[in-house]
C-alpha cells in the first residue's frame, strides 16, 4: 500500500481551478503530475485491480464514470478535477457505481454527503473531523487508535435492529422479519390516528406516510416478488425518484389508494415474505445464495434481495416516525 511519504514528489493539489499541481515551488501541469504518479504506481505494482460494482445506480444523478473506466486507477484532487491512468484531468460532480480503492489524497470533501455507500476497510489518515455526523452501521470503528464501536452501538436507539438487517441464515432472517414487523405494528397504529388528510399529508417535500408504505411495496415487489416468488408488480407501488422514469411493469403511475388500501396490500407483501423464510431451513443455504435477476439492478443473491427487503423497511421506518412527530 503507498504512504502518502512515497508518494513523487507534485503530488499536492494546486489552486483550486487552476488545472496544475503544486510541488511546493510552484506549479506544473497537472498532466504532467498525472504521468508521473501513473509511473510511479505501475513501478511498484500497487495499480488496483479493474473492477466495476454490480449496483446499478438510480439514474437520478450525473456519473463521471464512463463504460470501461477503472475508477480505481483515479487520484482525487481539491479542486473538482481528478486525473487517471491517461493522465487526463476530468470533472467531477456527483458519482455512482464503484469508487472502491481510489485515492483522495489533499482533497477537500468538507460538506460531502455520502449516501447509501460501503466504507468497509476504508484508511483515513492526517484527516480532519469536525461536525461529522455519520449514521449507518458500525463494526469495529477505530478513531486515534481506540476502538469506539461497543460505545456507538451501546448507545444506538436503533439498535438492536440496526444490527439484524444482514443476517445469512434462513433463522437469522426469520428474526429480523418478525422484528421488522413488529416495530411496524405500532408505527401503523401511529399513522391511524391521524386524519385522512395528514396521512397523505408530505412533510418537508418528503412522501406522505401512504407513500412510504406505497414505495415498501414497490421495493418488496423489485426484490422479492418478482425475482424471488414468481409474482408480479402491484399496481399501487411507488418507485423511488430516480427510478420514476423506468418501464415498471404493471405499474400504475395514476393511482392514488387510501390508506386501507395501502395497508391491505402491503399486508399481503409481508404476508408472502414470512412465508418463503419460513420455508426454509438450516438446509438451504444453497437457496441463499443462488443468484437472481433484479429488474434494473441486475444479478444479485438471494441474500443480497433480503438485506434490500429489511434494509428498506428499516430506512423508511424511520423516516415515516420523523413525519409522524411533526404531523401529531
Amino acid at each position: 500500500m503507498t504512504k502518502s511519504g512515497d508518494l513523487p514528489r507534485g503530488v499536492r493539489a494546486g489552486e483550486p481551478g487552476t488545472g496544475d499541481v503544486g510541488d511546493g515551488g510552484g506549479h506544473r501541469p497537472r498532466a504532467e503530475a498525472c504521468d508521473e504518479l501513473t509511473t510511479f504506481l505501475d513501478d511498484r505494482d500497487e495499480r488496483p485491480a479493474v473492477g466495476r460494482g454490480d449496483h446499478a445506480g438510480s439514474g437520478a444523478h450525473h456519473s463521471a464514470v464512463a463504460e470501461g473506466d477503472n475508477v480505481s486507477d483515479r487520484v482525487w484532487w481539491s479542486d473538482g478535477l481528478m486525473c487517471d491512468a491517461r493522465g487526463v484531468a476530468s470533472p467531477t460532480d456527483e458519482f455512482e457505481g464503484d469508487l472502491s480503492e481510489s485515492v483522495f489524497w489533499g482533497a477537500d470533501l468538507s460538506r460531502t454527503l455520502f449516501r447509501d455507500v460501503d466504507l468497509s476497510g476504508v484508511t483515513m489518515r492526517n484527516v480532519r473531523l469536525v461536525d461529522v455526523d455519520i449514521d449507518g452501521s458500525v463494526e469495529r470503528l477505530v478513531i486515534n487508535g481506540v476502538d469506539v464501536t461497543d460505545y456507538v452501538n451501546a448507545h444506538d436507539p436503533w439498535q438492536p435492529l440496526r444490527g439484524m438487517l444482514t443476517p445469512t441464515t434462513a433463522a437469522a432472517m426469520r428474526a429480523t422479519a418478525v422484528e421488522l414487523e413488529r416495530s411496524w405494528a405500532s408505527t401503523i397504529e401511529q399513522a391511524r390516528r391521524l386524519t385522512n388528510a395528514q396521512q397523505h399529508e408530505s412533510v418537508g417535500n418528503e412522501w406522505s406516510f401512504v407513500q412510504t408504505l406505497r414505495h415498501l411495496v414497490f421495493a418488496i415487489d423489485k426484490w422479492f416478488t418478482v425475482p424471488l416468488d414468481g409474482g408480479s408488480f402491484h399496481p399501487i407501488g411507488l418507485p423511488n425518484t430516480g427510478s420514476a422514469d423506468f418501464p415498471w411493469p404493471g405499474l400504475d403511475p395514476s393511482a392514488h389508494p387510501s390508506f386501507e388500501e395501502v395497508l391491505t396490500a402491503r399486508a399481503d407483501r409481508i404476508g408472502r415474505v414470512h412465508e418463503f423464510l419460513h420455508a426454509l431451513d438450516a438446509r438451504d443455504t444453497a437457496v441463499l445464495s443462488r443468484q437472481v435477476e433484479v429488474i434494473e439492478n441486475g444479478t444479485v443473491t438471494v441474500t443480497d434481495c433480503m438485506h434490500t427487503v429489511f434494509e428498506e423497511e428499516f430506512e423508511h421506518r424511520r423516516y415515516a416516525l420523523r413525519d409522524l412527530a411533526a404531523l401529531t
